[in-house]
């Protein structure tokens, strides 16, 4: 099953790939990744990997940047919970 996405690079994210993306580009580690998913770290590094391979690159940070590029709703959406969250707590998310 693919996440169906509206890239025009024809990048297709599984659904669990989808979720990985979004927590990466969430700035979350891979060990808070895999708790937050229920999965090993081992896994996480896997999906990361094939994301990667999907939006030709070696570099994690070029693809959620391509793929936010792609996707400005779930930018747009991930800012927001950043900002409320900092709001809520008085705090700096990093």
């Amino acid at each position: 099953m693919y996440f169906q996405d509206l890239d025009p690079d024809g990048v297709r994210l599984t659904y669990r790939e989808f979720q990985v993306i979004r927590l990466l580009a969430g700035g979350m580690r891979d060990r808070q990744m895999a708790t937050s998913l229920g999965i090993g770290p081992a896994t996480i590094r896997t999906h990361v990997k094939r994301i990667c391979l999907k939006f030709q690159t070696r570099s994690r940070i070029t693809a959620v940047g391509l793929f936010v590029l792609h996707h400005p709703a779930i930018a747009r959406e991930f800012l927001h919970v950043r900002i409320h969250e900092e709001a809520t707590t008085g705090t700096t998310i990093d």
